[in-house]
């Protein structure tokens, strides 16, 4: 079951700030596809860590991250390109 997002949820807190602190940096002009950028950063984050965490256990990783074991090697496909399959903590 998924947990709602909450404005008093902590990982919610620190991606507002985030973003937030880049707003403000950045030139409004120069500012596009932010929804995108920040899902693409927030999968590619996860993914390092969760795969860190489980010591490069898939199964493992694809659990915690609530998705199929597929759907994760789409996504170590999409963020580490064809050497997805050596992926380890080592490699992070």
């Amino acid at each position: 079951m998924n947990t709602p997002v909450t404005k008093s949820a902590p990982l919610a807190e620190v991606i507002e700030k985030i973003i937030a602190s880049h707003l403000e940096t950045t030139d409004k002009n120069s500012i596009t596809n932010l929804y995108q950028k920040v899902i693409d950063h927030t999968q590619y984050g996860a993914l390092r860590v969760v795969i860190e965490h489980c010591n490069g256990n898939r199964s493992q990783a694809a659990k915690i991250m609530g998705i199929s074991r597929e759907s994760l090697r789409i996504y170590l496909t999409k963020y580490f390109g064809s050497q997805y399959n050596k992926v380890t903590k080592k490699t992070l």
